[in-house]
């Protein structure tokens, strides 16, 4: 049975289409809450999205429920640290890499070049 379903990518405006896990199209609702289905055969236009249902069955459009990650990175740019959560972010500036910011208090890197951010 061949499952095809509407992912979500911009809440109720923009969708990736598969088909059985393979990307076959793009769906996207524009200013006048029309629905445009675009893929390799053309353009197909749907007046609203009870003609899209009706097209492509109820489940079409995909309930996406992303769990929260909670886990701490081990490593930054390739430097191992050890990290804590807080409130306030740090930046971590160690040498070869650019500066990245996460949700911590302090990040113990072994360059130890990681200052608070404001």
């Amino acid at each position: 049975m061949t499952i095809i379903q509407a992912k979500p990518i911009i809440a109720n405006k923009f969708w990736i289409v598969e088909e059985d896990g393979s990307k076959v199209a793009t769906l996207r609702k524009n200013e006048e809450n029309k629905f445009i289905l675009s893929n390799e055969q053309g353009v197909k236009v749907f007046n609203n999205k009870e003609s899209v249902t009706q097209q492509f069955g109820k489940g079409f459009f995909a309930k996406i429920i992303k769990e929260a990650d909670n886990s701490l990175p081990n490593e930054v740019h390739g430097y191992s640290c050890s990290s804590e959560r807080g409130r306030s972010r740090s930046r971590c500036t160690a040498v070869g890499g650019p500066a990245c910011s996460c949700l911590r208090v302090r990040c113990l890197c072994s360059t130890e070049k990681c200052i608070p951010r404001v």
